[in-house]
């Protein structure tokens, strides 16, 4: 759950059990959200007349069976744990035009300067999920993300179209599933190495230079 969810939950706390509360308390204190940012979450929600959550806590990006809108990469990693991704308009969940870029996180936002927005993606009629997203701003489409993520689907298309022709040139049944499996996994968890390099090498110093680190994806 969200830091957003888990406050919503904590104003509710005197509904609960007594074991349904420690619970609640140990997850509050391992995500360092005080009696303070419970009390200032009901508060704000309190100040919501009804019927505007919904406008409150608008769509950024939404697809139905993976056409639509999505938000794809990560980037430029800012101490706060915000970074810079970009929104896409997707084709069967495959980013083909980018739209925005955003500087957004998943953490709770201290300072009050970004938005809450969601995300909703529907994988069927009645099959879908939701994801919580601090938006800081909006700016324009990053190109570095956007070359990083085309290379990314192209080095996919690449390694799947070899596997398929190494597939038909030694007849299925003799073909090795290790040579499709390892150069797809590796690919698979480059996003991951990339990203990791990127949260390793931020620091304060660069983000109040704003200059712009160049790993991730």
């Amino acid at each position: 759950m969200s830091d957003e969810e888990i406050l919503r939950l904590a104003c509710e706390e005197s509904d609960f059990r007594h074991d349904a509360r420690h619970a609640l308390n140990g997850e509050l204190k391992r995500r360092r959200l005080t009696e303070k940012d419970v009390s200032e979450y009901g508060q704000r929600l309190a100040s919501i007349k009804p019927g505007a959550m919904a406008t409150n806590q608008r769509y950024v990006a939404r697809s139905f069976m993976g056409f639509g809108t999505s938000i794809y990469g990560k980037r430029d990693f800012h101490s706060d744990g915000s970074y810079t991704t970009t929104k896409w308009a997707t084709l069967l969940w495959i980013p083909a035009l980018p739209l925005v870029s955003l500087r957004a996180g998943k953490k709770r936002d201290p300072t009050g300067t970004a938005k809450l927005r969601l995300t909703k993606h529907y994988a069927a009629h009645f099959s879908c999920w939701t994801t919580e997203y601090w938006v800081y701003s909006e700016d324009p489409v990053n190109k570095k993300q956007v070359l990083f993520v085309y290379a990314f689907i192209l080095l996919l298309f690449v390694t799947a179209i070899r596997a398929a022709y190494l597939s038909l040139a030694t007849r299925v049944a003799n073909f090795p599933l290790r040579i499709f499996l390892v150069p797809f996994g590796s690919l698979c968890i480059l996003p991951w190495v990339l990203r990791v390099l990127g949260r390793a090498n931020s620091s304060p110093e660069v983000e109040q230079s704003e200059t712009r680190n160049p790993h991730g994806s």
